[in-house]
């Protein structure tokens, strides 16, 4: 090809294209916008249904005494005599609100939010304490436990999972292997004992005691699903948006173009979001806080 007729060929495809000055439309330049560098990442207030839900590896283990305690802050004073034998649903014990620790909150509470909100929570955790298979009652040495013949599954958990899974009520179903074949079986009680030897990177180990009807051996593969109590229509929001003030937590909301920052009281989280006890309103925008907690 000649270089007269490339030069020809290009010619066309510019007038084809509208490419010249004179083929411009004549419109105004657009306002400039911000990149996204410059826009601030933002998020929405949710509101549904909230649970944990766990899929963990476990393994099969001899029964071993179930420890019977409340929250953080409560004692458990015992209502039946060491060594009685009880059933599943008898009154084992009291759980009481700790003096010394009920006065620390309490003084905290003025300026902490955080430990007002605790106070709340400490003073709802007193009530009555029920066996939760049977067995027998021992107290000796200060703990109250309940010595009861079972098998267990019994998996590690990392300290988010414990600190998580401590925040709620929750059950567990296993799967385990069986004279008859592999079942799903409910487990009869779910608790958590710390881990105090800190050999490995687990902080706490959960056990669900199996019940007396799954005939099974120690030491075999299983797995535990391991679910919340269900908070219906929670607000949520995303964990990073969660930020902090001198005196407890806070969200920053847009409104009509203007950040806001509002105190709120938090509840639990999976790692991705977390519940809001302080009304929001939905579909309320949210920029990162100024400051993370």
């Amino acid at each position: 090809m000649s270089w007269r007729a490339s030069a020809a060929g290009l010619v066309v495809l510019l007038a084809l294209c509208g490419c010249t000055d004179d083929a411009r439309p004549e419109t105004p330049a657009a306002a400039p916008s911000a990149t996204a560098a410059d826009e601030k990442p933002r998020a929405t207030v949710l509101q549904r249904d909230f649970a944990l839900d766990y899929r963990l590896d476990a393994t099969t283990a001899d029964g071993v005494p179930i420890t019977l305690d409340g929250p953080r802050g409560t004692r458990v004073v015992p209502t039946v005599k060491d060594g009685t034998p009880v059933e599943a649903g008898d009154q084992v014990a009291r759980v009481e609100v700790d003096r010394a620790y009920r006065a620390e909150l309490a003084a905290a509470a003025g300026t902490s939010r955080i430990d007002a909100a605790a106070l709340d929570a400490l003073e709802e955790a007193a009530g009555v304490l029920r066996a939760p298979v049977a067995g027998v009652v021992d107290h000796a040495g200060g703990h109250l436990t309940l010595a009861a013949t079972g098998t267990d599954v019994v998996t590690p958990l990392s300290g988010l999972q414990d600190l998580r899974l401590r925040a709620l009520d929750i059950r567990a179903v296993a799967t385990v292997e069986t004279v008859v074949g592999q079942r799903d079986v409910a487990c009869a009680h779910v608790w958590v004992v710390p881990d105090l030897d800190g050999d490995d990177e687990s902080t706490a180990t959960l056990r669900c005691r199996l019940p007396r009807t799954a005939e099974t051996a120690p030491g075999l593969r299983a797995g535990l699903a391991v679910t919340s109590e269900v908070i219906a229509d929670a607000t949520l929001v995303p964990n990073a948006y969660v930020g902090s003030d001198h005196s407890g937590y806070v969200v920053t909301v847009v409104d009509g173009g203007t950040e806001r920052e509002i105190p709120v009281d938090v509840g639990p989280s999976d790692g991705v979001v977390r519940v809001i006890r302080t009304p929001l309103p939905v579909g309320a925008e949210l920029v990162l806080p100024a400051t993370a907690p």
